[in-house]
Parts: structure tokens; sequence; C-alpha cells
């Protein structure tokens, strides 16, 4: 009861000042705990010719997902009541624990072991900080519920980068699994509870990507795949085709399960190696 009353007194304070421009400026930065964000994140670099890297933001999208999918029906706490509280977001599911806080805790730990200055790491924590805020200057959290996924994030960072160090000569090829098992059985694991537990359109994203990753891998190394060229007209259509693929879905056409899974597995499959296996053949 005391923990109810605390939380519900630190989300009163943070809602005790608001103006228009501020709700604002809160949805942009709540946008950087989104997956969505994350995900066209992962896409610039898969394009860029960086794929290991795209391939491992997408890993904290996959365990964040499967780790917070798990935990908020587990505990299902309610989010904050709309007859209370100044809730001005479309959030929906129970509170706890905040996805956005555990996403982007876990992509800034990450994004940290690679910093060069200890005002970048000052950056990304303040980042981190500042989405867990607007959860709850938006009304859709509570002071635990941003703790709680700011922990989780750090874990889930702090592994994926372990992660990354132990694979870091890996060819990423599973027909020559060695080392690699271990790691892609893991990743396999999050992707079947993330498919559980997360919405279709997360979960297709997700195991579309890593289709096309794996085989991509296969065809480069099998002599098939140059190295693509960088050209803005890449990015354009590369961009324009998963705006169209998710346009049902953002303009709240009523899909089923497995049609709004489907449309977003030929995203992930197509950011991962249609695009770029299409590109190769074409320059």
């Amino acid at each position: 009861m005391a923990l109810i009353e605390f939380n519900y007194g630190v989300l009163k304070l943070a809602q005790s000042f608001s103006s228009a421009p501020l709700d604002a400026l809160m949805h942009i930065i709540t946008f950087f705990g989104n997956p969505i964000f994350w995900v066209l994140v992962a896409a610039f670099l898969y394009w860029r010719g960086r794929e290991n890297e795209s391939f491992y933001f997408m890993n904290l999208l996959a365990f964040s997902a499967a780790v917070v999918g798990i935990l908020k029906p587990l505990f299902g706490i309610p989010r904050p009541d709309n007859h209370i509280f100044r809730v001005i977001s479309s959030d929906w599911g129970f509170s706890f624990p905040s996805g956005h806080a555990t996403l982007i805790a876990g992509v800034c730990t990450y994004a940290a072991r690679f910093a060069r200055s200890r005002i970048t790491i000052a950056l990304l924590a303040i980042l981190a900080l500042l989405v867990a805020y607007s959860r709850l200057y938006l009304g859709v959290h509570f002071l635990t519920d941003v703790i709680a996924g700011l922990i989780i994030g750090v874990v889930i960072g702090e592994s994926n980068f372990f992660m990354r160090r132990k694979l870091e000569h890996s060819s990423y090829r599973l027909t020559k699994l060695g080392d690699e098992l271990a790691f892609v059985a893991v990743l396999f694991l999050g992707l079947i509870i993330a498919l559980l537990f997360a919405v279709p359109a997360l979960s297709g994203a997700l195991i579309g990507f890593y289709a096309g990753f794996f085989l991509l891998k296969e065809k480069q190394f099998g002599g098939q795949l140059r190295r693509t060229n960088n050209s803005a007209l890449k990015f354009v259509v590369g961009y324009a085709v998963v705006a169209l693929l998710s346009l049902p879905y953002f303009m709240n056409f009523e899909l089923f399960w497995a049609a709004e899974f489907a449309l977003f597995f030929v995203a992930g499959f197509w950011v991962s190696f249609l695009l770029p296996y299409l590109w190769d053949r074409i320059y």
C-alpha cells in the first residue's frame, strides 16, 4: 500500500507542470524507447554494409521484447488510471516493467561500451533517463515501472556486449555452427518467447530480419553476394518499401494475427536480405 501511494505521489509530481510544447517534446523523447525507431536505425546500419552491428541492435529488441513480454502478464500491474492522472499517450497492456525504459537502457548500455569519452557515456545516460521520465510525464507508467525497466535494460545491454565479444570472430553461418551454437540457441529461445508475448508486428519483423541475416551470410561466404553500393536511392527504396508494408498496421486496419505477422516478417526479411540481394544483382 505504501509503494502504491509512493508511486501515485511521484507520478503526480512528475505531471505537476505541463504545457503543449512540453507534451510535444515528451512524445519525441519517448520515441527513442520505441522499437520502431531502433528497427529503422538497424536498417540504416545494415544497408550501409554493417550487418553485424545491425544484428546486435536487433538482439536488444528481441531480448527486451522477450523479457518484458514475460514479466508484464506475470505481475499484471495496470497502467495509471486516466481518471486520476493525465494520460496523454495511447499505450496499452500492463504497466510493469516499462518496455520503453528497458529498450533504451539496453541500447544505451550497449552503446556506452563503444564510447570513446565520458561525455558520450553521460549523454547516453541522460537519454535513458529522459525516456524514462517521459513515460511518467505521459502518464503511462509509474516510477517502479521505469526503474525496473532501466535495471533490466542494463543487464540486457551488458549481456549483448558479452555475446558480441564471445563471437567476435564468428562467421554467423548456421551451416558452420561451432562456438555459435549456444548463442544461436539462446537467440532462438528469445525469439520464441517474443513470438508468444510480443505484438505480432514486432515478432514478425524480428524473425524476418534474422532469417534474412543468416541467409545473407550464407550467400556472402558462398561467393554469391558482393558488397553493395550505398547510394541515397538505396535507402529511399528501402524505407519506402518498409513504409508500404507497415501502412496497414499504422492506419489501424483490422488485421488478423497471421496477416500482421506476415507483413512485418516480409518487412524484416526485406531489410536483411531482399534489398541487399536485389541491389547487388541490379547494380
